[in-house]
């Protein structure tokens, strides 16, 4: 079995019982070195949680032997499709740059909906394109 940390709580206030906030800087470095040493191999992490992904790239000595999942950016059903191609190729080349990558373990779809909508099976065939960029 894996283990994998989330990351909201790297780059937002998340969390329904979350009262200190995003994680301070000393208390995520304690934070990724501890799961390092314990074994866990995948940081989940997207361009929806704020700078969660602009602080994965700003302690790249440290999450570099970390795998990366992240996700799509969240579309917007009422534009059209290639616009939303566009947009999600845009979201995730920025991701990688932040997080200093050239390429992710995992792309997750973050809103199942993007491919059940009209054209979602372009979306998924685009994600097949995407996934030989990176």
């Amino acid at each position: 079995m894996n283990y994998i940390l989330g990351t909201a709580q790297f780059g937002l206030d998340y969390g329904i019982s979350n009262n200190s906030g995003k994680v301070k800087k000393e208390d995520l470095v304690k934070l990724l070195l501890f799961a390092k040493e314990s074994g866990f191999k995948y940081l989940d992490t997207a361009n929806a949680y704020g700078d969660s992904e602009n602080r994965i790239g700003e302690m790249y000595e440290i999450t570099k032997d970390f795998d990366l999942i992240t996700k799509t950016a969240h579309i917007d059903p009422d534009k059209n499709y290639k616009k939303n191609l566009e947009y999600i190729k845009k979201q995730f080349f920025e991701s990688l740059k932040k997080m200093k990558r050239e390429s992710v373990e995992t792309l997750l779809v973050h809103n199942s909906i993007d491919i059940s909508i009209q054209n979602g099976e372009k979306i998924y065939q685009y994600l097949e394109e995407l996934k030989k960029m990176a």
